[in-house]
């Protein structure tokens, strides 16, 4: 492995945009702190609780994926991908690192992806309930159809934009880490949006 002095950074991941895509794990979990300030709802709490337990649960799935690929004895396995990170990945967290650091922890799943995806199609779920039901909202925001289309749409671009930059930008995963993290944040994000409506039809 290379000394962290030799690593060095590309102008994409330098730039202004990068960086904001990079930190969308903290900034999207910063907005949702705000908004249950400003809003302080039950389903923005319970929004926030579950973008803080898939957060969470990403390293919990990291530790099993690394746990069986230590037992395969192999870390590629057919249909899902490599296992550690790309050769040469480096500042893969939120924020770049100083001094440029390897990145240590394993590559499967993708929290970045798992998270956005999770953001994505929970935001969405409740966008649709909400005009399903005529909710009036904190917002004030009357949802007609082609409102929730172009909201949906522009969530599941930034869920996309996301992913695709830690291939393709950032060099942290392979396109099967992000692709599995991505399937995992759309299961919790369907199970979470059960369990609130569950709640929600209960009370």
């Amino acid at each position: 492995m290379s000394d962290s002095t030799e690593l060095t950074l590309t102008k994409a991941r330098q730039s202004g945009f990068w960086s904001l895509i990079r930190s969308t794990p903290i900034s999207l979990f910063g907005a949702l702190v705000l908004i249950n300030i400003i809003y302080p709802t039950l389903d923005n709490f319970m929004f926030m609780i579950f973008y803080m337990l898939t957060f969470g649960s990403n390293m919990v799935f990291k530790i099993i994926a690394k746990c069986i690929y230590t037992f395969l004895d192999t870390d590629y396995i057919p249909f899902i991908g490599q296992g550690t990170r790309p050769s040469g990945a480096h500042s893969c967290s939120s924020f770049i690192s100083s001094p440029l650091m390897h990145a240590t922890s394993f590559g499967m799943p993708s929290g970045h992806s798992q998270l956005a995806w999770f953001f994505a199609v929970y935001a969405c779920l409740n966008i649709i309930y909400n005009y399903k039901c005529n909710y009036q909202n904190h917002f004030n925001i009357e949802w007609t159809k082609n409102k929730l289309i172009l909201s949906c749409i522009l969530l599941i671009l930034l869920a996309t934009i996301i992913s695709y930059s830690r291939v393709n930008i950032e060099g942290c995963h392979t396109t099967g880490q992000v692709v599995v993290g991505g399937l995992i944040g759309i299961v919790i994000a369907l199970i979470a949006f059960c369990i609130k409506t569950m709640l929600f039809n209960l009370t």
